[in-house]
Order: C-alpha cells, then structure tokens, then sequence
C-alpha cells in the first residue's frame, strides 16, 4: 500500500524536474551544449590538476636521483681524478731537481689535496646512505694517510721504498672505488 502512494509522488516530482530544466533553458541544445561544454571543461580541469601533480612527483624524483646520487658520484670520481693527479705531481717532484720547480709541484700537490678533500666532502653531502658518507671518511684517512707516507719519503733517512708508497696509493685507490659504487 505505501508503493502506491509514493509512485505518484515520484511522478510528479519527475515532472517538476523536467519543467524546471525546460524554463532554464536546459532542454533546448542550446543547453544540453552548454551542459557537455561545462563537463568537458571540468573533465579537462580536473586531468590538467592531475597532470601537474604528476610532473611535480616526477620533478622530485628527478632532482632526487640527480642532483643527489649522480652527483654524488660525479664527485666521488673526481676525488679519483685528483688523487691520480696528485700521483703524477708526485711523481714528477720526485724527479725534478730546481727548487722554484719543487716549490711549484708542492704548492700544485697542496692545491690537489685541498681539492680532493672538498670533492670528498661534496660526495658524502649528496649521497643518500650513511655507508656513502663512511666510504668518504675512509677515503680521506686513506689520503691523509699516503700524504703522510709521501712526506715521509722525501726525507732520505727513512729508507722508504716506492712500494710501500704504492700500497698506500693502492689502498686510497680502492677506497675510492667502493665510494663511487
């Protein structure tokens, strides 16, 4: 019995419905346009919002694995190259007679190191591990470590031998390695 009475009523609020749309002017195609062009808009609006969203993500992801990891590594290799420069100074001062050349290659190998401990630093501020940043620490005592045993063979009464300076450099060259992977 109460299906009965509200199947009137949902009648007659249908009917009202449809005349409210009609005086709008929403039964007309002018309407029912406007009605699909106002959805459409949203729908563009709303995948638009989603999209920009998206590339904001994207953009974060993007500075995270640039601007931290890969150049976090791209330091680390120049530490590489600096120490390997510092090798050859090395090298060559040994050799070199002059004292304005041995003045020079001093001066040269101080500026390498001051380079390679700031590289060292760079890569253990951009890299995202905490065994990244231990891998620089031990990278630095490695250096230090050859710096010292270099000294230590200029001076001709320690009997030192090219050797033991190599397995110095040997030890600072794997350190390096295990820094970049």
């Amino acid at each position: 019995m109460r299906f009965a009475v509200m199947v009137p009523r949902l009648i007659v609020e249908q009917q009202r419905a449809r005349r409210f749309i009609a005086r709008a002017g929403f039964g007309t195609i002018r309407g029912r346009i406007l009605i699909a062009f106002c959805t459409m808009s949203f729908i563009t609006g709303a995948l638009g919002a989603y999209a920009t969203f998206g590339i904001l993500r994207a953009g974060v992801l993007v500075t995270k694995t640039f601007d931290e990891s890969l150049m976090s590594i791209n330091y680390a290799r120049a530490a590489a190259a600096d120490f390997a420069t510092m090798q050859a100074t090395f090298a060559r001062r040994w050799v070199a007679s002059d004292a304005n050349m041995l003045r020079v290659l001093d001066e040269k190998l101080d500026a390498l190191q001051k380079s390679l401990s700031e590289d060292l630093e760079i890569a253990a501020a951009r890299s995202q591990s905490a065994r990244a940043a231990n891998a620089a620490a031990k990278v630095r005592q490695a250096v230090k470590d050859w710096t010292e045993m270099r000294r230590q063979m200029l001076d001709e009464r320690q009997g030192l031998s090219w050797q033991a300076l190599d397995r110095y450099s040997a030890t600072v060259d794997e350190e390096i390695d295990l820094l970049i992977n």
